[in-house]
């Protein structure tokens, strides 16, 4: 798989039924039976048309895993958005070097759902938005982050405003919408000021194990509203 730069709104998009996306004027299709989706070594997924590298249509819970690059550079779109959750895996035990990377939300989960990461995922905004701030994995509803495992700590997720936000927008709790953590590598908030919230935060409550680094320059490392 080489480049996909997208023309519309969405570099890719996932539906639950067939779609098409042209890459280089060839046709690929991801039906249903094509989930879960693979982005491979050494490929480059961007939208310079404004717009979220990769979107999963609302629907279906997609699975997707990256071995490559997925990066949107503006402050308006993410890296990977899934509009009914699902889980996002970033890299694998051999392959460190995958990065997701965007100057908003870069992982996004609007409903329940999974983040694993062996490698890079990264919000490089360093401003206050008029919608707020932006956070390396966010997932709304709930659900879980992995960074790293025992065999390997090289896994990496930063933001300036915030590493990992779970169970609430923006500072809003939804009910029962816990989140867990579980830390080998390192999450951290590089800003100060109105940027430098938690290196994780669970706006419902849930669980953090921390094997490596959490950490925030700015704030404080980790924050759980309704305790743990």
């Amino acid at each position: 798989m080489g480049a996909v730069y997208g023309s519309t709104r969405d570099g890719i998009i996932l539906y639950s039924s067939f779609h098409t996306v042209y890459v280089g004027g060839y046709p690929v299709t991801y039906p249903p039976t094509q989930n879960p989706v693979i982005v491979s070594s050494g490929a480059y997924v961007t939208n310079d048309n404004g717009g979220d590298a990769i979107y999963g249509q609302a629907g279906v819970a997609w699975n997707l895993t990256n071995l490559g690059t997925v990066a949107e550079p503006s402050q308006s779109w993410s890296a990977v958005a899934l509009g009914s959750g699902g889980t996002i895996v970033n890299g694998s035990i051999g392959s460190t070097t995958a990065l997701m990377t965007s100057g908003s939300d870069t992982a996004l989960l609007f409903n329940v759902g999974a983040v694993i990461n062996y490698g890079t995922i990264e919000s490089t905004s360093t401003t206050v938005t008029p919608t707020g701030i932006f956070f390396a994995a966010f997932l709304e509803k709930g659900g879980s982050v992995t960074n790293g495992t025992s065999e390997s700590n090289q896994a990496l997720i930063q933001s300036s405003a915030g590493g990992v936000t779970i169970g609430g927008v923006k500072g809003v709790s939804y009910p029962n919408a816990q989140g867990t953590v579980t830390n080998f590598g390192t999450i951290e908030t590089t800003g100060s000021g109105l940027l430098g919230g938690p290196g994780v935060n669970l706006d419902s409550g849930g669980s953090v194990s921390n094997f490596g680094t959490i950490q925030s320059i700015g704030g404080i490392g980790v924050s759980l509203k309704y305790g743990g």
